[in-house]
């Protein structure tokens, strides 16, 4: 596919295409230094997808995770590890029911679900919410997120 900046469709060659841009000028003169030199731009268009963040997940699993793994060891739950505490979670915390399926032979246990690695930020977002409302009520307050920080656990050790 190819073509040329331009906001008059009635100056497109055969096999050109026509971008349409509602401002205009402010795109013309961020790519003025290009477009005075003649230089090939090529645009892609993706599907736009709000996806949680490195930080988002180095929270749930870097913060949320192990707080919830010594607060069960504290009140004597016993030891367990990152997965085990993500499938509390998830069946507990969040009421995701799982399914028992027959897979080549062998039953597995699935859901219906996304997975945490798959969910928009919203949602992402969302579960945060409802698990920290979950852990409250068993005693754990769970800090919120920290903006500007990869959130680790680290960033929420406060200096004495």
């Amino acid at each position: 596919m190819t073509g040329f900046l331009s906001n008059n469709p009635d100056d497109l060659g055969r096999g050109e295409v026509f971008l349409r841009f509602d401002f205009w000028k402010p795109v013309r003169r961020v790519l003025q230094p290009w477009l005075d030199n003649e230089v090939k731009l090529e645009f892609g268009l993706h599907a736009f997808r709000l996806m949680k963040s490195r930080a988002q997940l180095g929270y749930y699993f870097g913060v949320m995770i192990p707080m919830i793994r010594a607060f069960m060891k504290e009140r004597g739950d016993g030891v367990f590890t990152t997965d085990e505490i993500h499938l509390y979670n998830m069946y507990k915390g969040l009421g995701v029911e799982p399914t028992i399926r027959n897979i080549g032979g062998i039953e597995v246990i699935t859901t219906n679900r996304k997975h945490v690695r798959d969910m928009t930020t919203l949602e992402f977002n969302e579960m945060v919410e409802a698990l920290q409302l979950f852990w409250s009520e068993q005693g754990l307050e769970l800090p919120d997120p920290k903006k500007g920080t990869n959130n680790n656990l680290t960033d929420f050790i406060e200096d004495d």
